[in-house]
């Protein structure tokens, strides 16, 4: 969560979204790892997350999820006002909040692959077991650099 947090703080983020319940919280190692992004960064922490999830929508934003089989985002035009949707390593987003989506995109395989292989940073593992903050990060900045960022959100959802 903490990388999540210096994530948004490098690249505009205006806010984040976390669950109250099963989701990892805000402690003293969070702060740490965020390098005080906390500090910078508003969060919400919300009783129910399909509910923020539908808020969001209805004020005219965009859902896009983070999961494995999702569209490479090699390609893909994001659109704005966006929220980011990631769910917990290993479960991946809850059924109630993929139904909110309205696209679920997922890093190019080969490149970022070939990307750690690069900075021996693969070691042989699979991609898909990388940690979500990671994939969190490749796709802001992706975001990021296809539009200018006036709305951007990163909504985490841990099952």
């Amino acid at each position: 969560l903490g990388a999540i947090f210096r994530s948004a703080d490098a690249f505009g983020v205006t806010g984040i979204v976390l669950p109250k319940d099963r989701s990892a919280s805000i402690t003293e190692t969070v702060v740490k790892a965020s390098t005080g992004a906390v500090f910078y960064v508003p969060f919400a922490i919300v009783g129910s997350f399909v509910n923020a999830l539908r808020k969001f929508k209805e004020a005219g934003g965009w859902l896009v999820g983070l999961e494995a089989g999702g569209k490479s985002i090699a390609s893909y035009q994001f659109p704005f006002p966006l929220g980011l949707v990631a769910g917990s390593e290993g479960k991946g987003i809850s059924r109630s909040a993929l139904k909110q989506l309205d696209e679920v995109v997922w890093p190019t395989y080969e490149r970022l692959k070939q990307r750690f292989l690069d900075e021996k940073l693969f070691k042989g593992m699979e991609l898909e077991s990388f940690k979500v903050e990671i994939f969190t990060q490749v796709i802001v900045q992706k975001a990021t650099i296809f539009k200018k960022i006036k709305t951007i959100r990163i909504i985490r959802n841990n099952v």
